[in-house]
C-alpha cells in the first residue's frame, strides 16, 4: 500500500510536467489524451516549409529539400540599363533605367517656358522689326530687317565760309555760308534746311529756315531774316554756325558739326588821294595829298606811295612831293594801313604834260 501511494505521486508529478509541456485532454470516459502543439520546419532556399509538432521543445518537421525549388525566372531583357525619355518638342530628354515591363522610368521634360509665344526682332536703324516666335533656347526666331530697307537720314557736311573776300572793297553781302548735302540713299536730294547762327560776343542766336536744294546762303538773305545779325565785330570773337537738312521724304538730319568765322572789327580804310597841280608838266613838282578815311577807333599808321617814272619813284610819307621824268599817263598808287593793321590801296592815272617853253622878250 505504501508503494502504491509513492508511485501514484510520481505519476502525478510526471503528468503535471508533461501536461505543462504538451497539454492533455481528459475524455468523458476518464481517458487522458496528450495534445502536441503544431510547428513548421525551417524554409528551404525557395521558402518552402514542412509541418510538424513540438516534442520536447523541438519541431518534428524537417525542412524540405532545395531540390524541390523551381529556378527563378530571368529578369526582363535590358532591365536596369540606362535609357532616355521621349524628347519634348525641343529635343530635350530625361535619363532613367529600363523597368520590369521594359519601359523607361524617365518622363518627358516640359517644353521651355514661353516656347512658341509671339516675339519681335531687334529693330534696324529706322525702327523696323520682324515677327517670330520664342525658340527652344529662349531666343526669338525673327531676324532684324536690313538697314538697307530704311531711308537713312542725310547729313550736312563740309561747312565753309567764303574766305576770298577783298576787304578793301568790302561788302558784307560778299560773305556766304555753304555746305554739302550728303545721303547714303542713292537719288535722295535736299528739300529743306535750317541754319543756326550764334554771335559769340553776346551769345545771341538766329535761326534761318529755308526750302529747296540751295546749299549756300549770302549775308543779305541771312540779315533779311535776322535783322543785320552779321556785321562788323569789334569783339573779334566771331560767329558759330551749324546746319541741318531734310531729304525729299522729310527725313531730318542731325545738326552738323559747328563751324566758325569772323568779320573785321570795322570797315577797312577807304583810300583816296589828290594832287596839285591837277595837270602837272614833266619835271614839275607835284604834291600828293592823302584823302583816305579810316574807321572804328583806328588811325592812319603807314603810307606807301609808288609813282610810275617818278623821281623819286616811291615814298612813305602821308603827303609826298615828286616829279615825273616823262610825259604821258602815269600810274600812282597809294596804300594806307590803319592802326589795326587793315591795309587797302588805290591807283589813279596822272597825265603829265609837256613843259611849256619859256618866253623871253628881246
Amino acid at each position: 500500500m505504501k508503494y502504491f501511494y509513492i508511485l501514484s505521486i510520481i505519476f502525478i508529478g510526471i503528468g503535471l510536467i508533461f501536461a505543462a509541456s504538451y497539454g492533455f485532454i481528459v475524455s468523458a470516459t476518464g481517458n487522458i489524451n496528450i495534445v502536441f502543439p503544431p510547428c513548421t520546419s525551417a524554409p528551404n532556399a525557395c521558402g518552402y516549409t514542412n509541418s510538424g509538432v513540438l516534442i520536447g521543445g523541438s519541431c518534428s518537421a524537417i525542412a524540405p529539400s532545395d531540390s524541390l525549388c523551381l529556378p527563378a525566372p530571368p529578369n526582363p531583357v535590358g532591365y536596369g540599363n540606362a535609357c532616355t525619355s521621349v524628347a519634348n518638342i525641343c529635343g530635350q530628354t530625361n535619363s532613367g533605367t529600363i523597368q520590369c515591363d521594359g519601359s523607361c522610368s524617365a518622363t518627358v521634360p516640359s517644353n521651355p517656358v514661353g516656347y512658341g509665344n509671339a516675339c519681335t526682332s531687334v529693330a534696324n536703324i529706322c525702327g523696323q522689326t520682324n515677327s517670330g516666335t520664342i525658340q527652344c533656347d529662349g531666343s526669338c526666331s525673327a531676324i532684324t530687317p536690313s538697314d538697307s530697307l530704311c531711308n537713312q537720314p542725310p547729313e550736312a557736311i563740309n561747312l565753309d565760309v567764303t574766305d576770298n573776300i577783298n576787304y578793301c572793297s568790302f561788302n558784307l553781302a560778299e560773305i556766304s555760308l555753304s555746305w554739302q548735302f550728303d545721303d547714303v540713299d542713292t537719288g535722295d536730294s535736299q528739300s529743306a534746311y535750317k541754319i543756326e547762327l550764334t554771335r559769340s560776343s553776346d551769345n545771341e542766336s538766329c535761326t534761318i529756315n529755308g526750302t529747296g536744294s540751295i546749299s549756300n546762303l549770302y549775308v543779305p538773305s541771312i540779315n533779311s531774316t535776322c535783322l543785320n545779325f552779321i556785321n562788323y565785330d569789334s569783339s573779334e570773337l566771331g560767329y558759330i554756325w551749324k546746319v541741318k537738312v531734310w531729304d525729299q521724304s522729310s527725313i531730318e538730319s542731325a545738326w552738323s558739326s559747328p563751324d566758325t568765322f569772323n568779320t573785321p572789327k570795322h570797315q577797312y580804310p577807304l583810300i583816296d588821294f589828290s594832287w596839285s597841280p591837277s595837270n602837272p608838266s614833266q619835271d614839275e613838282e607835284v604834291v600828293f595829298t592823302d584823302d583816305s578815311t579810316v574807321y572804328g577807333v583806328s588811325s592812319k599808321s603807314a603810307w606807301v606811295w609808288t609813282f610810275t617814272d617818278g623821281n623819286p619813284a616811291s615814298l612813305n610819307e602821308q603827303n609826298p612831293t615828286t616829279q615825273f621824268n616823262s610825259t604821258g599817263d602815269k600810274q600812282v598808287t597809294l596804300e594806307v594801313t590803319d592802326s589795326d593793321g587793315y591795309s587797302c590801296s588805290i591807283s589813279k592815272t596822272v597825265n603829265i604834260q609837256l613843259e611849256l617853253p619859256q618866253w623871253q622878250e628881246d
